[in-house]
């Protein structure tokens, strides 16, 4: 499933490291993480949740599927699609965050907004808002340290070694 390279997850102390303290005005209430080894397959994620007091919450979630990455990009058939569709109600597409792949969805009489991005090939990153203006869930997403998680990208796979001579 992974080809002939054993990628190790990021642990998930580190995705929650990533998790910000306060995300559009939100102070985070609680966090959490984990790390699934399935025969073999081995996954880690981490998650947070933020509340203003106003009927504002956002749930964050950051998940390394290690050495799942490809199986996974196919699972979420809006990585091979475009889609772009907008109403009175709202509007759902796939987009480019920081230039990466997203899928984007946002209700407008609910206030509620969803937003999946793929970071590094590897990271998947969702946010699911409720109770927030279509402004204040854009600014959640801009403020997202996306470039930060990328820079865990390397983190768990194998350095090439170069091949040596054998000595007679």
């Amino acid at each position: 499933l992974s080809g002939s390279v054993k990628v190790e997850s990021v642990d998930f102390r580190t995705l929650r490291e990533w998790l910000p303290e306060t995300v559009a005005g939100m102070k985070r209430t609680g966090s959490e993480g984990s790390r699934m080894n399935v025969m073999g397959i081995v996954a880690s994620s981490a998650e947070a949740s933020y509340e203003d007091g106003k009927g504002g919450r956002v749930h964050l979630e950051v998940k390394d599927v290690g050495n799942l990455s490809g199986v996974t990009a196919m699972a979420l058939a809006w990585v091979n699609v475009e889609i772009d569709k907008e109403g009175d109600s709202g509007y759902e597409r796939t987009t480019t965050v920081g230039g990466r792949k997203a899928y984007e969805r946002y209700a407008t009489a609910a206030r509620t907004g969803e937003l999946d991005v793929i970071v590094a090939g590897r990271f998947i990153v969702a946010v699911q808002a409720t109770g927030l203006d279509l402004k204040r869930f854009k600014a959640l997403v801009a403020a997202l340290d996306l470039d930060r998680l990328e820079a865990l990208k390397s983190q768990g796979v194998p350095s090439e070694q170069p091949a040596t001579a054998e000595k007679r």
